[in-house]
């Protein structure tokens, strides 16, 4: 009786522990079942962002709902394909890390694949490349002899570089991201809170240098006006950029699904056309913001100006007409295309400088040429009328061969400027819009001063071919930053935009020099 009595209570206690255990575990079960589901509720995905230009920013400071960027519109893009909705919540990096752990977000943008954040988030297919880079004080470069992550590695630990990182972000090397993660090696990393704070410490001489993205570097440091100072010291690094999922409310089906649109949509008009939207405008800003491109620009607004004032003296017009001629070609048609994109500030209404260069030179030029002409109706002069009708027949030609020079380097580089800014406003299809707001910036403003100078040879109609070298070089240019939308290779762009500067450039003076016809119908 006793062995029956210890067998019953036996069999309880091991029924109550089945019963138990499997209550337990169907209740995890159950609970993970309703974490992982979140995405089948019609709930929309919880989207952690941060600002970083041009990746993700607010298109209007105050205003949440004009939240834009490279990753918020690629993710967009890739959510409506995979039949998600997405809800952005604006948290520091650090932070939505921690909210992709703790489940209370679901998806983050921009991430580096590490095996440290894989235990508790999935990785989707890469959507895109990222290429880290060291920024370093223009007059320090010549001390770094380093061109590899391993001899910055050595530098950093010999010199006692002081190396400038975003918190919680991850490089593009697995190598410098175990060396800035060991202990040892504390001392040399100093974390910062974003990119403009790394500027300010890099000019301030509280760090040597600072690794983050290269777009998104060079964005802030032109935005800061700080290109005079910073510069990037190449070391290539490559890297692909994943969407991340928290593992605790987002399903493997999720991320399969985000897997197919990304793959989907790899290829797809809409998809290149945001690379082309965001990047390229920072790069081609960088461009064409060096000395050199401001240089050509000034030259040609001179020379513009000088035009203006030759036409004016020729029909013997007033200086209020000298000033139009030089205003018409330099400001018209940079002033229709940004009316026409309603872009703010009119770029030519930015800063009075330009204008008041124009005005300089058309009053200097004028009362030259009239005081000329005063000179030569004194009788002491009129005895060497012969001789000096010669050096005046000489001068002429002499001035029309410059004109033509900066007429040229005008074309070209406000050629650029008009594929720039259709990319800005987003102009679709580049290939069309971008050689049309090229000749709409760089020749409709000598079209209209033709003509109200009376001109009887408009040279943009009937004379040399002129405003078509600007739109097949500019052409030539939109077809090449399409090609290369979805692999931006900054070098590259810019060797484009020099290629196209000098490609319109020499075409133009050739054209002249070899007389070559224009097309006409017959």
């Amino acid at each position: 009786m006793k062995k029956i009595t210890q067998m019953l209570l036996i069999a309880c206690i091991a029924f109550f522990v089945f019963f138990y255990s499997s209550f337990i575990s169907s209740q995890e079960i159950n609970a993970q079942a309703v974490t992982s589901s979140h995405h089948n509720k019609g709930l929309p995905l919880r989207a952690g962002w941060e600002p970083w230009y041009p990746y993700k920013y607010l298109k209007i400071p105050s205003l949440q709902s004009s939240l834009t960027g490279l990753d918020v519109e690629l993710l967009k893009l890739i959510a409506a394909d995979a039949n998600d909705s997405l809800l952005f919540q604006e948290r520091p990096l650090a932070d939505a890390l921690n909210a992709l752990k703790q489940g209370e977000i679901d998806i983050g943008m921009g991430a580096t694949y590490s095996d440290e954040r894989a235990q508790y988030v999935y990785y989707s297919k890469p959507y895109r490349y990222e290429e880290n880079a060291l920024f370093v004080l223009r007059a320090k470069d010549n001390q770094y002899p380093f061109s590899t992550v391993d001899a910055l590695m050595d530098y950093i630990q010999k010199h006692h570089f002081r190396l400038g990182l975003k918190k919680g972000s991850l490089l593009a090397d697995a190598k410098l991201n175990r060396f800035v993660k060991d202990t040892h090696n504390a001392k040399y990393i100093v974390p910062f809170a974003n990119e403009a704070e790394g500027v300010k410490w890099l000019r301030d001489g509280e760090i040597d240098g600072f690794i983050v993205d290269r777009i998104a570097g060079s964005a802030i440091i032109w935005q800061a006006h700080a290109d005079a100072e910073i510069m990037e010291h190449k070391l290539k690094m490559k890297t692909p950029i994943h969407f991340i999922f928290s593992k605790k409310t987002v399903s493997l089906e999720t991320v399969q699904a985000f897997n197919e649109a990304i793959e989907n949509n790899r290829n797809n008009t809409a998809y290149r056309n945001n690379f082309s939207w965001y990047i390229y405008p920072v790069i081609m800003m960088q461009a064409t913001g060096k000395d050199w491109f401001k240089s050509l620009d000034i030259l040609g607004a001179i020379f513009f100006s000088i035009s203006g004032v030759l036409i004016a003296v020729s029909l013997n017009k007033s200086f209020l007409a000298a000033l139009l001629f030089a205003i018409l070609p330099c400001l018209t048609g940079g002033i229709l295309r940004d009316a026409i994109f309603n872009n703010r500030p009119v770029e030519a209404l930015e800063s009075p400088q330009y204008l008041l260069l124009i005005c300089s030179v058309v009053l200097v030029g004028y009362c030259m040429m009239t005081g000329f002409k005063k000179l030569m109706q004194l009788k002491r002069f009129k005895r060497k009328s012969k001789k000096i009708t010669h050096v005046i027949s000489d001068a002429h030609k002499i001035v029309k061969q410059l004109l033509v020079v900066c007429d040229a380097l005008g074309l070209a580089t406000l050629s650029v400027s008009g594929v720039m800014t259709s990319l800005m406003a987003k102009a679709e299809p580049l290939w069309l819009w971008g050689p049309f707001f090229a000749f709409l910036t760089a020749s409709f403003g000598t079209i209209i001063r033709d003509i109200i100078s009376k001109n009887e040879r408009l040279e943009d109609v009937v004379g040399e071919l002129n405003s078509e070298v600007g739109i097949i070089w500019s052409l030539f240019l939109s077809l090449a930053l399409i090609f290369y939308a979805t692999d931006i290779q900054p070098d590259l762009i810019r060797n484009l935009i020099v290629i196209t500067i000098t490609g319109v450039f020499v075409t133009r003076l050739l054209i002249h020099y070899l007389k070559v016809p224009n097309v006409y119908f017959r």
